[in-house]
């Protein structure tokens, strides 16, 4: 999850770059509203997947 934030958000956004390079526009252009919308859910995710054990573990734990 660590890694996709990353890879999505500036200064080091490798899939900003592509999205630009593809689209033949600004990088700028490419960091719209639903790049943000979609970088606010992905840190809720982070957020849940790092301080909510008991729920991300459910399925591991039916297994053992």
């Amino acid at each position: 999850m660590n890694l996709a934030i990353g890879c999505a958000t500036p200064p080091l956004g490798v899939n900003l770059y592509v999205a630009a390079g593809l689209t033949r526009d600004k990088v700028d252009k490419v960091i719209n509203r639903l790049l943000l919308n979609y970088i606010i859910a992905s840190v809720i995710a982070l957020l849940i997947i790092t301080y909510c054990e008991p729920l991300v573990m459910f399925l591991p734990n039916m297994m053992a």
